[in-house]
């Protein structure tokens, strides 16, 4: 693990971050936290697992995972794979085991949650690392502190100022402040760029993405049950809650926002009325009815896209300060 975290991430400026400053970061955020105590929960799981528990994991179901976390990162050989877990300096079991692992979370109790798995100091270590690098986690921490050292660059230059920063070099205790006043930069930063004006601004810009449906989503499996469904609907004047009873489904019933509709049903319902059906549409292997019960446009002092249009406006800002001041030392 401390081979890994020498190595150089990102530089900002004249400061070049190491995943050892990743990690003193997501440790001030709390996230580290999190992440060594779902590797605990793993190593928990595995161990429960050993000693007879009814829950094992069919292998097919383990090879399945492998497969699909490996295409969702183009790690298509075997050679890719391998390259892959040495760069992360870690093996195929302690993967496999992660794997292993995370299919098991939802099928034992939570009594073993609370487990203490016995698990030597580099069980342990090995564990921590594979639940940060396989869940994602330790990319996505370092694209957020990225994020903060665009930010206070871009600050340093609007303020002529310079900040003394002996980075990963420093002491704990110097490396930990320089990690606060990234933070206290970055909001600063979000104080400024997120006014009422801007906010509203951008909801004005998103009045379509944002409309919220209120609807109930019914999905079939064949085109002609759906089609019939459609019919009892439209002529008869069924509900789709009571026809989905009658034959055995269920429905899906809330709001969304129209940006978060499936590609092939959004722009049919960007022109549905309330109390209109929408479909049957094709989705995938499924089959799609949407019966609308209103449509909701965004208000500006609605907390809900207030805090959409924040989101929205402030990941736009940063990611092109990202793009202008960070240069990625270690490639995805």
């Amino acid at each position: 693990m401390q081979v890994l975290f020498r190595q150089e991430v990102f530089r900002a400026g004249s400061r070049v971050f190491r995943w050892e400053d990743v990690v003193l970061a997501a440790e001030v955020w709390g996230d580290w936290n999190r992440i060594k105590e779902r590797a605990l929960q793993n190593l928990a799981f595995l161990a429960f697992e050993d000693a007879g528990a009814k829950a094992t994991v069919p292998e097919d179901e383990i090879d399945k995972a492998a497969d699909d976390f490996r295409y969702e990162r183009d790690l298509i050989t075997a050679e890719e794979l391998e390259r892959w877990l040495a760069r992360w300096h870690f093996d195929a079991e302690t993967w496999l085991d992660w794997i292993n692992a995370s299919l098991l979370r939802g099928r034992l109790p939570d009594v073993v949650l609370q487990a203490k798995p016995e698990a030597d100091v580099s069980q342990v270590e090995l564990a921590i690392l594979a639940e940060a690098v396989c869940s994602g986690e330790l990319e996505r921490l370092a694209r957020q502190l990225s994020a903060r050292a665009a930010i206070l660059e871009w600050e340093k230059e609007r303020n002529q100022a310079a900040v003394e920063d002996r980075g990963s070099e420093g002491t704990l205790a110097e490396r930990r402040e320089a990690v606060a006043r990234l933070e206290l930069s970055y909001q600063r930063f979000r104080e400024e760029v997120l006014t009422p004006d801007a906010l509203a601004a951008r909801v004005r810009a998103r009045l379509t993405d944002w409309t919220r449906i209120s609807c109930s989503v019914l999905r079939l499996q064949g085109e002609d049950a759906a089609r019939e469904a459609a019919m009892a609907v439209r002529q008869e004047g069924v509900d789709l809650g009571t026809l989905a009873q009658e034959i055995g489904e269920a429905t899906e019933d809330g709001v969304e926002f129209l940006e978060e509709a499936e590609p092939e049903v959004r722009d049919i319902l960007l022109s549905a009325r309330p109390g209109e059906l929408v479909g049957p549409v094709s989705v995938g292997d499924e089959f799609v009815l949407v019966s609308v019960r209103a449509k909701i446009p965004p208000e500006p002092d609605d907390p809900e896209v207030l805090e959409r249009a924040a989101s929205s406006l402030l990941e736009g800002l940063v990611t092109r300060e990202v793009d202008d001041r960070i240069t990625w030392i270690w490639k995805p």
